[in-house]
């Protein structure tokens, strides 16, 4: 039996109790006329189903309204000692529906998408795209739809309610909204971009002027852990995922990763979405002063230090790995880029680019280089032992980049 099962039974037997008093204390029919205790009767009979929502923020406001009104019925039934003391047991439950500390702070399982321009989306056509993202009919409803349909949540057919944003979802045991707004994510995009590092996230905070998200309300099976509504999400936001897109947020952990045009669907597809994205093959661009006398002391040191490299290169093993960051400029833009070497020819290194490009348009990832030791910023290898040799200037990038 699960917990929120034992619990609703728990409050039901409690809720039992009042009524049975009530009953004994109060008369159902008054000349034939139904009195107030039919009201309370049907008062406790939605608070014992909206404990299975408690853990929503609408359930609890809807806990709130209900137990009020029950502890009101009673006392307008007959104002005597055992009602005021039966109201006073409903009150006493309110306390069920407060919401913990822990609670508050928890926070939201969601994913969210940060666009250049909005998306048109309205009620039917959202159902159509859930529907083929998770491969099963979504049934369309408006907010003005009356349905009598009495089937438990876990065998009815997934719906949506909504003609616009935001959109409720049920996809047993998920209960999800869709939200897609055709303005920036943040109050103040440039406060937030002030304090990221990241060149293309920066970029994706400043640029964006709609966002689209999914967001879990709540699970509804105890049975299963709530990270499987990560797949249902993801599956979802992949729909949206092309080139309109230059960010993703992860609100659970406070991420934010840069849109690479097929790696990133393909990461909202999979079985783990969130982690997906985590692992996702992208070198974090972070702009530097070029007077930081750290960076200017990590260059120097890979310079110096660059006859070693040579050497290890020239007695290489086929699984060692050797790689040369490199300086690349184009017209005003200037970026530093891992390379593959391939080759050392004297002053001259050629190799195979390893990074995604975010200001020099004129190259991609995996194109061929040559490039001058003239423009050397760092290089790394992986000695006999697998120990990394070099990355003079990661521990230096990874500070700036976490605001140090």
């Amino acid at each position: 039996m699960s917990k929120k099962t034992r619990s609703a039974i728990l409050n039901g037997a409690l809720l039992v109790g009042v009524v049975a008093v009530a009953v004994w204390r109060n008369p159902l029919f008054v000349n034939g006329q139904l009195t107030g205790l039919a009201l309370l009767f049907g008062l406790l009979g939605v608070l014992f189903v909206l404990e299975w929502f408690r853990e929503t923020t609408w359930g609890r406001w809807a806990g709130v309204l209900v137990t009020l009104g029950a502890a009101g019925t009673l006392l307008g039934l007959d104002l005597n000692g055992a009602n005021v003391a039966l109201a006073l047991i409903c009150l006493i439950s309110l306390i069920r529906y407060l919401p913990d500390d822990d609670d508050d702070d928890a926070p939201m399982r969601s994913l969210v998408l940060l666009l250049r321009e909005p998306h048109y989306v309205e009620g039917s056509m959202m159902a159509r795209v859930a529907s083929r993202a998770w491969g099963c009919e979504v049934n369309y409803e408006s907010a003005e739809d009356d349905n009598d349909d009495e089937t438990p949540l876990e065998e009815s057919t997934p719906f949506l309610v909504g003609e616009e944003p935001p959109f409720f979802c049920s996809k047993y045991p998920a209960m999800l909204t869709i939200h897609s707004f055709p303005a920036p994510y943040f109050d103040d995009p440039q406060a937030v971009a002030d304090e990221v590092h990241e060149v293309r996230i920066r970029a994706a905070i400043l640029e964006h002027t709609a966002w689209i998200s999914c967001d879990l309300i709540t699970w509804m099976d105890d049975d299963s852990g709530e990270a499987q509504a990560d797949v249902l999400i993801g599956q979802l936001l992949a729909e949206f995922a092309d080139d309109n897109c230059l960010a993703v947020i992860d609100l659970l952990d406070q991420s934010v990763y840069p849109f690479l045009e097929d790696e990133t669907e393909a990461a909202l597809r999979s079985p783990n979405p969130r982690k997906a994205l985590e692992e996702l093959p992208y070198d974090p661009v972070v702009t530097i002063s070029s007077d930081d006398p750290e960076m200017k002391a990590a260059v120097q040191i890979a310079r110096d230090r660059w006859p070693e490299f040579v050497e290890a290169f020239e007695n290489r093993t086929d699984k060692q790995h050797f790689a040369m960051k490199a300086r690349f400029e184009e017209h005003d833009s200037v970026e530093f880029m891992w390379v593959t070497v391939t080759a050392i020819e004297g002053d001259h290194v050629l190799g195979v680019l390893d990074s995604d490009p975010a200001d020099v348009k004129s190259l991609l990832c995996g194109d061929r280089v040559r490039v001058t030791l003239d423009n050397l910023n760092d290089w790394m290898f992986v000695d006999g032992d697998e120990e990394p040799v070099g990355g003079f200037t990661i521990a230096v990038l990874t500070k700036r980049q976490r605001g140090e």
